[in-house]
């Protein structure tokens, strides 16, 4: 979906008397913040990298209104901008956080799947996360830095171990709340496997490694 797309199901899920409402903008290319600047401009925008924060008000209450705000994202579009659009904590009570840039399980809800998907004795795995947007790769690392984060080479993707029970990489509980951790703070991704182990009994060590593209894992 585009910006505008995005933007109608935000307005149909406004409550009667809603008065203002903050709208979070995160790009999915950072090379187009400036412009996005631009275009957003007339909005009085506040940014952050290759993130905005647009407060759109109610008829009467303030500007700038729907129509306003509605035209930006229409042109937003018309460029060829892309990213995610999110509400921000808002005015009325009755608006809850909203986050309509894909309809794809939040990371967590991966994690759960996946965990119940792996083999019924595995030990160890090396997980990859590809994130939705690289604007959000330094706040990502910073909440996932207790399963220790390894990103890729020119990629948005960041790759870590975690153990079942004992080794290598987070226990499961620190891996499974770090990924509560970035749907709290609606940062978007999906989560894969890399490889995995079963039934390591490691003696006198920490665990199994594996060597990849000639570095230790």
């Amino acid at each position: 979906m585009n910006f505008t797309e995005r933007f109608e199901l935000v307005k149909g899920r406004l409550p009667r008397g809603w008065t203002q409402l903050p709208l979070k903008l995160v790009l999915a290319d950072s090379d187009s913040a400036d412009r996005a600047a631009t275009v957003l401009g007339p909005l009085s925008p506040g940014r952050s990298a290759d993130a905005f924060i647009v407060r759109m008000y109610a008829l009467g209450q303030g500007t700038p209104g729907v129509g306003a705000v509605q035209r930006a994202f229409a042109q937003l579009d018309a460029e060829g901008i892309s990213g995610r659009l999110l509400t921000e904590e808002v005015a009325d009570p009755m608006v809850r956080p909203l986050d309509t840039h894909e309809t794809r399980s939040a990371i967590v809800e991966q994690w759960d799947k996946l965990a119940i998907e792996l083999p019924a004795m595995w030990s160890d795995v090396l997980l990859e996360l590809e994130l939705d947007s690289s604007g959000d790769i330094n706040r990502a690392a910073l909440l996932l830095g207790p399963v220790n984060p390894l990103l890729q080479p020119k990629s948005k993707a960041f790759q870590f171990r975690t153990a079942r029970s004992f080794g290598y990489g987070a226990s499961t509980g620190m891996t499974r709340r770090s990924f509560q951790r970035l749907d709290e703070q609606g940062i978007g991704g999906s989560i894969s496997v890399i490889r995995v182990m079963s039934g390591s009994q490691p003696v006198e060590s920490q665990g199994p490694v594996w060597r990849i593209s000639g570095r230790s894992v």
